[in-house]
Parts: structure tokens; C-alpha cells; sequence
């Protein structure tokens, strides 16, 4: 059986979701320290912050695609 998102990591640190340590890093000297932090952000903005690379941005929607939050990439 299929569960659904899991909107209660939106409130979590990203330090603690299991993320790579560079990519904790990178947000963190972004000043992203909560997963919803980074799901106010459309793909393209991160991409231009200092640090933020393609490699990032695959790691963070794995991620939400993995926890049923992919509806949260870009949802414009």
C-alpha cells in the first residue's frame, strides 16, 4: 500500500533528513535550514545560488519524489 506525502518533514531541519553533508553545507550557507525552507524556492532560483549545482538540485527532488513531495517541485 502506498502512503502519501509526508508534510510533517516539511517542518524538519535539513540536517537531519539523511541529505548528503555538502548538500546540508550548501544550504545551510544559503540560509536554508528547514526542508520548507527550500520548497519556497523554484528550481531555477536555486540554481543560481553560490554552491547550488545540477548535482544539488537532483539530490533535493530524489528526495521529494522518495518522501511523496514531489508535488512541491515548482508548483506553479
Amino acid at each position: 500500500m502506498d502512503s502519501g506525502p509526508d508534510k510533517s518533514l516539511l517542518n524538519e531541519p535539513i540536517s537531519k533528513l539523511g541529505f548528503s553533508k555538502d548538500f546540508v553545507t550548501v544550504c545551510e550557507l544559503a540560509g536554508f535550514h528547514l526542508l520548507g525552507d527550500l520548497i519556497e524556492r523554484h528550481t531555477g532560483e536555486l540554481l543560481t545560488l553560490p554552491g547550488f549545482s545540477y548535482h544539488w538540485l537532483e539530490e533535493y527532488i530524489n528526495f521529494l519524489e522518495l518522501h511523496h513531495l514531489g508535488d512541491y517541485i515548482d508548483p506553479d
